[in-house]
């Protein structure tokens, strides 16, 4: 059995799967304690936590994958709330980490490095299990990366077109570090380019998922109530 985990939101307002100090072998039925835990990303959290055993028929850790503007984190978020399991946000797991945003880690470390932390990372994310990993856009393209995630979990690549990609990115430059400076026809020209370096490795992926269209609450809701079939017949 792994290491009993909960989800609790610091005070970032961040979601996080988090590591319980109290021992406890077995939890039954439903229970409202108070704990003192500490998240995966070093955040200390006093809260009243209600929780129950998961209601999963056997071990998945499901790996989102894909270009950035993709909706991994909006997915994985609806993902695990229709599924049951815990979410984790790489890029927020190691601002929580490193005290730092993503934006500022790129920056000043540079990318070698950045991909060095990313790696590490991912292997402490992936102890977790139950679980949706939202990995960042460059994840899957460095290192062994994407063989690590397909021997131990479930891989999916939110595919999008590049188009598609450039529209949603558009609203959000300024908080990606390798968007700085482009837009409109530049902006689509970088998209298309890079999503081609990447569309090898991110094709690995054991389910590969359209989301060009992902604009409404309702769109997201039965998008991944899709996915959720297709991953199920995976572990049928």
């Amino acid at each position: 059995m792994g290491t009993p985990s909960f989800r609790c939101v610091n005070s970032s307002g961040l979601d996080f799967v988090c590591l319980v100090l109290f021992e406890q072998t077995v939890v039954t039925g439903f229970n409202t304690v108070a704990l003192k835990i500490i998240c995966r990303a070093g955040f200390f959290c006093d809260l009243f936590s209600t929780f129950a055993p998961e209601k999963v028929s056997s071990m998945r850790r499901i790996f989102l994958i894909g270009y950035m503007g993709a909706g991994k984190t909006t997915m994985g978020k609806e993902l695990s709330k229709q599924s049951g399991l815990s979410f984790i946000d790489l890029d927020y797991f190691m601002e929580g980490r490193y005290h730092k945003t993503v934006r500022q880690l790129f920056e000043e470390k540079g990318e070698e490095a950045f991909r060095q932390i990313e790696k590490k990372a991912l292997h402490e994310v992936a102890d977790f299990e139950n679980v949706v990993i939202s990995t960042g856009g460059g994840t899957p393209c460095f290192f062994d990366n994407m063989a690590y995630m397909n021997s131990i979990g479930t891989t999916v690549y939110l595919k999008a077109s590049p188009q598609g990609l450039s529209e949603r990115l558009e609203h959000c430059r300024p908080n990606r570090p390798l968007l700085k400076g482009l837009s409109g026809g530049s902006l689509m020209n970088f998209v298309a380019e890079s999503l081609a370096r990447r569309a090898p490795f991110y094709e690995q992926a054991h389910i590969t998922f359209n989301v060009e269209v992902l604009v409404t609450e309702y769109h997201v809701t039965t998008q991944v109530s899709k996915l959720q079939k297709m991953i199920d017949t995976r572990y049928s």
